[in-house]
């Protein structure tokens, strides 16, 4: 999703559909997937991936900005500055946003600021 290629939203998804049928639950998968639906202007189609994110981790600071991120895209503004707040409050130096970032901007601070896991044979054929 960090390349120029016209098609990096759609490659993403299907990475991250992928890792989440491995583990469905998955913080990075759900959140990588979000922004990959985002980028392709298929809100509706994120919702429920950010509405599981806010549910399974409600302290992580990237689901308060994928939240304030859906309701901009919402119209629902009364609730952005919230999010933000939320997602500053537990941590201040990387999820510093005042705006609403856009989806380029939100996944090179995902990519910045959070491990990213390798992709290795054994991961894609994992034992039985």
């Amino acid at each position: 999703m960090l390349t120029r290629e016209s098609k990096r939203y759609q490659a993403a998804e299907e990475y991250f559909t992928f890792a989440r049928k491995i583990d469905p639950n998955n913080h990075y998968a759900l959140v990588g997937h979000a922004l990959s639906l985002f980028g392709q202007n298929r809100v509706n189609d994120a919702l429920p991936l950010v509405e599981q994110l806010a549910a399974l981790y409600p302290n992580a600071p990237d689901s308060h900005i994928l939240n304030a991120l859906l309701y901009n895209s919402q119209d629902k503004t009364i609730k952005i500055t919230n999010e933000l707040e939320a997602g500053r409050k537990f941590d201040e130096l990387r999820w510093n946003f005042v705006f609403v970032p856009k989806v380029d901007e939100l996944i090179r601070n995902v990519y910045h600021n959070v491990f990213s896991p390798a992709i290795s044979p054994a991961a894609l054929y994992p034992a039985k």
